[in-house]
């Protein structure tokens, strides 16, 4: 099933992003960048963040050595093509977000760029394209996490992956983002299945 395929791929892709970033001697320094920012071991593995080192196809190599194609890594967003026809993986010395369904299921990341990575042509933060399975406009982030704590409460929406990420660790649970972009209807309807006040 090609979606099954997709959601395997993105799982896999959240896993070695983590695996990275928790237990390999590349992912060391953003792992310390990230808990001078305050973000604990335990939260880095409850969300789990991760970490993209800088090469254009350590991502590729992986996917690949599990049988995965370059069409199946296009499809979920996680590389692009460049203009000679090449691939590269889109996710380059960035820490990285993965991005759930309501079901809990990996659709999409967010990666925020790493201060020694900056050369000030790259955007800060980088999303995943729209696919198949990842509609910016239909997604919240967290709210798969957050959707038993906004029954009978209300529910915080703040802008960024960190915003949650910290507001969570610090035990306010009824918190989700928009990621940066416009507050959609869709957005809205998402999360007025679970409370009314926003």
């Amino acid at each position: 099933d090609k979606r099954q395929r997709l959601f395997d791929l993105l799982e896999l892709t959240s896993r070695f992003y983590n695996e990275l970033l928790m237990n390999q001697p590349v992912g060391e320094k953003a792992k310390e960048y990230l808990r001078e920012r305050g973000v604990s071991e335990e939260t880095m593995k409850s969300f789990y963040i991760g970490y993209a080192p800088k090469q254009w196809d350590a991502l590729q190599s992986f996917l690949r050595a599990r049988s995965f194609s370059p069409s199946e890594m296009q499809a979920a967003g996680v590389v692009g093509e460049g203009r000679t026809g090449k691939l590269y993986d889109r996710f380059r010395g960035r820490i990285i977000f993965p991005v759930n369904d309501l079901q809990g299921r990996v659709v999409a990341f967010g990666g925020r760029i790493v201060p020694w990575c900056e050369t000030g042509e790259e955007g800060k933060y980088i999303n995943s394209p729209e696919t198949e399975l990842y509609e910016k406009r239909r997604v919240v982030y967290n709210l798969e996490r957050a959707k038993s704590s906004l029954r009978g409460s209300n529910c915080i929406v703040v802008e960024g992956y960190m915003d949650v990420i910290m507001m969570d660790q610090v035990g306010v649970k009824n918190v989700v983002a928009s990621s940066g972009t416009a507050f959609t209807e869709e957005q809205v309807e998402r999360i007025g299945r679970f409370t009314k006040e926003l």
